[in-house]
């Protein structure tokens, strides 16, 4: 019946009720019927059509909203970590250069072997990559981690790590998103100890 109402209904000619018939019942509801506002049907399709645009959008702005507030708390521990490291007397920093745009910084402590990369502006690496970050001495490279930015986004990567034999901190783009033993590509960004 559902399903059919509709074409039965495109075959009948739409009819307001007659005006001697709003007024009995405007009578007949006595000082109520003052609160009875009657509209034009295009009017009143035209109110309703605007009421749900402005759901849509109201439903959009805030789920906007709470997309960002989610994005923030995910952020905020880490962000706390890098500003404790940033105000350690015995901070080290370290900006890194090279083809890739964007701001990367590195700020650790080698008295408690903690660092955190800083970073903002990077571009997506790509479709099922990431950034993995290197640390190297004179004899082994190893990873601390991989990120993957949002765009227009200041991104915190904590880790620990013993950066006190570091010379050189690098990223690369990878094509696994848990990083992977050994470098496969070259750096995009680096920087010295």
């Amino acid at each position: 019946m559902l399903d059919t109402a509709p074409f039965l209904a495109a075959g009948c000619r739409q009819a307001e009720p007659p005006s001697h018939l709003w007024t009995r019942i405007a009578r007949g509801l006595g000082a109520a019927a003052e609160a009875i506002v009657t509209l034009p049907n295009r009017t009143a399709v035209g109110v309703a059509a605007a009421a749900a645009v402005a759901f849509v959008v109201l439903s959009g702005l805030t789920y906007s909203t709470q997309q960002g507030v989610i994005q923030a708390r995910r952020q905020l521990p880490a962000s706390y970590q890098a500003l404790g490291l940033v105000a350690r007397p015995s901070a080290r920093f370290v900006s890194l250069t090279g083809a890739g745009s964007g701001y990367v910084r590195l700020v650790h402590d080698v008295t408690i072997r903690k660092g955190a990369l800083i970073v903002s502006d990077m571009p997506d690496p790509g479709h099922e990559k990431v950034y993995q970050v290197w640390l190297r001495d004179d004899d082994h490279r190893h990873s601390p981690g991989v990120f993957r930015p949002e765009r227009g986004q200041l991104m915190v990567m904590p880790f620990d790590a013993d950066c006190h034999r570091s010379r050189i901190i690098s990223i690369t783009i990878e094509a696994r998103s848990q990083g992977v033993d050994k470098s496969t590509h070259p750096p995009v960004m680096a920087g010295r100890f």
